[in-house]
C-alpha cells in the first residue's frame, strides 16, 4: 500500500491523501475525523484499543467481542486473523487493514495535519501539544 499527500485548501483538512490501490474507506475515514479528536484516535491506537466518533470508527481484533467478530467474518468472508484490525465509516462502508499500515498511514497523515494546523486559531491551545505526545506514542509503537 502507497499513500502521498497534497495540500489542498479547499478539503476539510486541508489535505488531500491518495491511497494505492484506491481504498475509500480510509480516506474518507481520516477526512471524517475532527482535527479536534486526532490526537485521542492517535493514543487509542497507539495502544491498540478500539475507537469510535460519530461516523467513523477502528476495532481492533483483542479488542472485539463475539459480535464484532462475526460482523467483521461477514463482511471479510472469513475471520479476521491476528495483525488485521476493521474501520467502518458508516456511510461509505467498512474495510480490513493490516494494523501496521494502518498505523503508518495515520502517523503520516496526522504528522502533516500537524504542520497544517499548529497554528490554527479555531484548535484548542493545547492541541498541538496533545497531538505531538500522541504522534510520539505512535511512532513509538511503529518502531516497536
Amino acid at each position: 500500500m502507497e499513500w502521498h499527500f497534497k495540500k489542498n485548501k479547499s478539503t476539510a483538512h486541508s489535505i488531500e491523501i491518495d491511497i494505492i490501490p484506491n481504498n475509500d474507506t480510509l480516506a474518507s475515514f481520516l477526512y471524517t475525523v475532527k482535527l479536534i479528536h486526532y490526537p485521542e484516535l492517535i493514543d487509542a491506537v497507539a495502544n491498540t484499543v478500539s475507537w469510535g466518533h460519530e461516523f467513523v470508527h477502528v476495532r481492533f481484533l483483542n479488542d472485539m467481542d463475539w459480535e464484532d467478530k462475526a460482523w467483521a467474518k461477514n463482511v471479510k468472508g472469513c475471520n479476521l486473523e491476528e495483525g488485521e484490525m476493521f474501520l467502518v465509516h458508516d456511510v461509505i462502508g467498512e474495510t480490513i487493514l493490516n494494523v501496521d499500515s494502518f498505523d503508518k498511514i495515520l502517523f503520516d497523515y496526522a504528522t502533516e495535519l500537524l504542520k497544517i494546523h499548529t497554528d490554527d486559531n479555531i484548535l484548542p491551545n493545547n492541541w498541538s501539544a496533545e497531538m505531538q505526545n500522541a504522534l510520539k506514542s505512535l511512532k513509538s509503537k511503529i518502531d516497536n
